[in-house]
């Protein structure tokens, strides 16, 4: 990282992250896998596929350029991408054994107010999903509970989010969740205060160290409950520090599209109208079908 001096741009740090020799080899891969394909067509699932692999780099590198730049924008952008690669790539997949973990997608969608990749998710989600890491499973249906605006469900689920035993922080989110539907801005703040003071419920090497200095869920969940009304936020306190970001939050509050000024020129046209109109390319299609 020390060589780029920490100010590549978004359009940068992807074609120094893949690496020719590492795409090359991917090329090689898709062709094999899908001979269907034109060269054009084997090229572009290599580069998805490739900046699909960065995952948590998106996350890293946008906190680390949110407080190095002293930009909140950087971390929107960053955020923005995270969420709308993993709808490009693992969206709509059938029979999915992950797809519980898309509710951190959405929720750093919401965090970004990245509106248009939050509704692509919910739309294409299994709900009421019924596999998956349970905690992490009852988190993802009450948020897209709420994003449906399922009153019926989240009303009937609402015992088993009091009910189950979890760590404090998946505790302090269901909390979030159940002000919403209570429609109480004192739970809801409650809720995001333990979240904040919980910090991440994982530890150890799989821990991301973003979790650590900024609560993305936290903006997430805040927007959520936002989004229903503007008063279930009202007391909650924004004016405070990490690992809540004060400076994100107003940026958030102005901006609901933050890849307005990013343009992507250096990827082929079907990569880059995938990654900023949310439109799936025919091959991405015949992938997640399984043609």
């Amino acid at each position: 990282m020390a060589e780029d001096g920490g100010h590549l741009s978004l359009e940068q740090f992807i074609d120094w992250q893949l690496g020719q020799d590492w795409i090359e080899q991917v090329m090689a891969n898709v062709a094999a896998d899908h001979p269907d394909h034109s060269p054009e067509e084997v090229r572009s699932n290599a580069l998805l596929s490739t900046i699909a692999d960065l995952d948590d780099g998106w996350l890293r590198r946008g906190v680390a350029r949110r407080l190095t730049l002293d930009d909140p924008a950087e971390l929107g952008r960053f955020l923005s991408m995270n969420s709308r690669i993993a709808f490009l790539w693992y969206g709509d997949i059938p029979d999915n054994d992950d797809e519980f973990l898309r509710v951190w997608d959405v929720l750093r969608g919401l965090a970004a107010r990245d509106l248009q990749v939050v509704r692509a998710l919910v739309k294409s989600a299994t709900f009421p999903l019924k596999r998956g890491y349970t905690p992490t499973v009852l988190l993802y249906n009450g948020v897209n509970a709420v994003l449906k605006k399922d009153w019926p469900f989240l009303r009937s689920f609402e015992p088993t989010l009091s009910a189950r035993k979890v760590s404090r922080w998946y505790s302090a989110a269901y909390l979030c969740l159940r002000g919403i539907l209570q429609k109480s801005p004192e739970v809801v703040a409650e809720g995001l205060d333990n979240l904040l003071r919980a910090r991440s419920p994982w530890s150890g090497a799989g821990e991301t160290p973003t979790k650590r200095v900024i609560c993305l869920e936290a903006h997430g969940l805040y927007e959520l409950a936002r989004g229903v009304s503007p008063e279930l936020v009202s007391a909650f306190d924004v004016d405070r520090p990490l690992p809540w970001d004060r400076g994100f939050h107003d940026w958030a509050r102005a901006n609901q599209a933050p890849l307005k000024n990013v343009r992507l020129p250096n990827l082929p046209p079907d990569v880059r109208d995938a990654i900023v109109r949310l439109k799936r390319p025919k091959w991405l299609e015949d992938e997640a079908s399984g043609g």
